[in-house]
């Protein structure tokens, strides 16, 4: 040969790791807390949201975090929906990973009580009742708050492990006569 030539230098940059150990926690009916560990090399984390399947690329579902750290409170969820999460890493030169990870949850719904009316009214005391909906959740705690004003004043003892469609009954005693009471449902 007549020598050794170079052709023109051209430079490209390893993509980032995806993020790691991709959590989604439900907080509340309308918060889902996310947390990971950001890629090797990465400088953002972005994060895209969908409701029952994943995200598969970065302009899939819409856009819930862009940004350097490492966990994220999503504020904007609705009841009772599930929603999926897609997470990439990032960096301004050399682009997304390659990958992706995933995580999932659903909001809850919030447990209501319907309180129903006394029964059983005698001169000294009464049955309080309440209809439980836990709200597709886990199993609530309920009592009753009841008194001679709408301050209530006198809580009934927690009851535990109720779920939809249970019907609770609480006996009162120790009313007086001829007095007008007030008294409501409380669930958790």
């Amino acid at each position: 040969p007549a020598g050794t030539s170079y052709g023109g230098q051209v430079s490209f940059s390893a993509k980032p790791s995806p993020p790691s150990n991709f959590v989604a926690a439900t907080i509340s009916e309308t918060q889902i807390d996310l947390t990971w560990v950001q890629g090797a090399g990465a400088v953002n984390t972005v994060i895209r949201r969908k409701v029952n399947s994943a995200p598969t690329s970065i302009t899939d579902g819409i856009e819930v975090y862009n940004g350097p750290g490492t966990s994220h409170s999503d504020t904007t969820c609705s009841p009772g929906v599930y929603y999926v999460y897609s997470a990439w890493s990032y960096h301004p030169i050399a682009g997304y990973s390659d990958s992706y990870v995933i995580a999932g949850s659903s909001s809850v719904v919030a447990p209501s009580v319907t309180t129903l009316a006394a029964t059983l009214i005698g001169d000294v005391n009464a049955t309080l009742n309440l209809e439980v909906d836990d709200g597709g959740g886990e199993p609530c705690q309920v009592r009753f708050q009841y008194g001679t004003t709408v301050a209530y004043g006198i809580n009934t003892a927690w009851q535990s492990g109720k779920v939809t469609g249970d019907t609770v009954s609480q006996r009162i005693t120790g009313l007086t006569q001829l007095t007008g009471y007030h008294f409501r449902a409380q669930i958790r």
